[in-house]
């Protein structure tokens, strides 16, 4: 009977990527879209299992000791169990964190935008009026909540169907156009082609 055991990870490489998507409708002219890309690779392991070996050797048997002028020399064989190691390759799903897409309604046609933050920063977004603002706290120089805090560096967009407004916030009580204690560097709501 043979068991198998785990070994360790050899490489990586890429298969498939996909995006779990939730849209929420947060106003009459804008959806916001939380966009978490996954990818699926492929891990080549190193798998251990048991399986049985056998193990011949000759032993020499006297009838007549200590003379031994009587003694045969036998093949004998024991089975035992080994380790052996084969290659696995099996599939694993890895998610990085969300960014944000939004709909906006332009009264004209629908204007797609992304915002990437993942590595940088934690995103909070919420309705106001007929306008979605979306916080950025980053995760830097600050504790990365998506909650702006006196002394985080943060950026705050207000998103409009006619523009879109941003603004930053480090030792300001206030988000302003421009603040010059704001030192990370700033992510963009980018036109999606």
């Amino acid at each position: 009977m043979k068991k198998i055991f785990p070994v360790i990870a050899i490489a990586l490489f890429s298969v498939f990527v996909y995006s779990a998507n939730s849209l929420y409708q947060l106003t009459q002219d804008i959806a916001v879209e939380e966009v978490i890309p996954c990818q699926f690779v492929n891990i080549t392991e190193n798998e251990a299992y048991y399986e049985d070996c056998p193990y011949s050797y000759k032993e020499t048997i006297c009838s007549d000791e200590p003379i031994n002028k009587s003694c045969k020399v036998l093949q004998k064989t024991e089975v035992f169990q080994c380790q052996r190691e084969r290659h696995v390759t099996k599939q694993k799903q890895i998610c990085r964190e969300k960014s944000l897409k939004l709909h906006v309604d332009t009264g004209v046609n629908i204007s797609k935008y992304i915002l990437d933050y993942a590595e940088r920063y934690e995103c909070l977004y919420s309705p106001s009026g007929n306008s979605v603002i979306i916080i950025c706290d980053s995760k830097f120089d600050g504790n990365g909540d998506g909650i702006c805090q006196k002394g985080e560096s943060c950026i705050s967009f207000i998103v409009t169907p006619d523009r879109i407004d941003k603004m930053y916030r480090n030792s300001q009580d206030t988000f302003l156009p421009y603040d010059e204690t704001f030192y990370q560097k700033p992510i963009e709501l980018e036109v999606e082609e």
